[in-house]
């Protein structure tokens, strides 16, 4: 299943179409900057060097899905963020990293944004957020949500590694701190957490495209 996932991956990463939250740097990195994906276009296997972590969400209500992060290229560089979720309501909804992987008393125990700087919350691209800020993901007429987004801050290796801690999606809009009030600098005003998942490193055989 991952196998075929990344082969159709690495062809959208190449292709530069269809990620958001994508900066210049990314921008470049998604061009040219990973050489060793180049064997796939000709038919070869390749063993990916990047890391795969996968988070199951559930809540609630109806509200399920999968989310895959890939990082081609640990510690450095950018990670890849797809999958989909399904059972929302239409329209905008706050997505972070949070940060425990705490499922005890379900979403509501994972804890605040992953801030290990302690910075004021904010949006994807802005230059001081949480680590954990990763905006909205939108939903359509039938509450179904397909990810593909791409973030330079987060990582599955090292000091700001997210592994073993939770993504949670919530019940409105995150404002990405332009609210004016105090919430709106911790959480983005986004409300209640409708879904959930502990984001788990993949195995190293999961990373393998032939």
């Amino acid at each position: 299943m991952y196998s075929l996932f990344l082969v159709i991956f690495i062809f959208f990463v190449n292709s530069q179409k269809g990620f958001h939250h994508i900066t210049p740097a990314s921008a470049n990195v998604l061009g040219y900057h990973y050489p060793h994906y180049a064997p796939v276009y000709y038919g070869q296997p390749i063993y990916s060097p990047g890391l795969m972590a996968i988070a199951e969400l559930k809540g609630s209500g109806d509200v399920s899905g999968t989310v895959i992060f890939f990082q081609p290229r640990p510690p450095e560089g950018p990670v890849f963020i797809t999958g989909n979720i399904t059972g929302l309501p239409k329209g905008n909804h706050g997505f972070h990293v949070h940060r425990d992987g705490d499922l005890r008393k379900g979403c509501d125990s994972m804890g605040p944004h992953y801030n290990p700087f302690l910075l004021q919350h904010g949006g994807p691209i802005d230059p001081h957020r949480h680590v954990g800020d990763l905006g909205n993901i939108v939903a359509d007429d039938n509450g179904a949500v397909t990810l593909q987004i791409v973030d330079e801050q987060i990582s599955l290796t090292g000091p700001l590694n997210i592994a073993g801690r939770g993504v949670v999606v919530h019940e409105k809009e995150d404002d990405l701190g332009r609210g004016g009030n105090p919430e709106s600098l911790k959480t983005g005003n986004a409300g209640a957490r409708l879904a959930c998942g502990v984001i788990g490193l993949a195995s190293p055989e999961e990373t393998r495209v032939e």
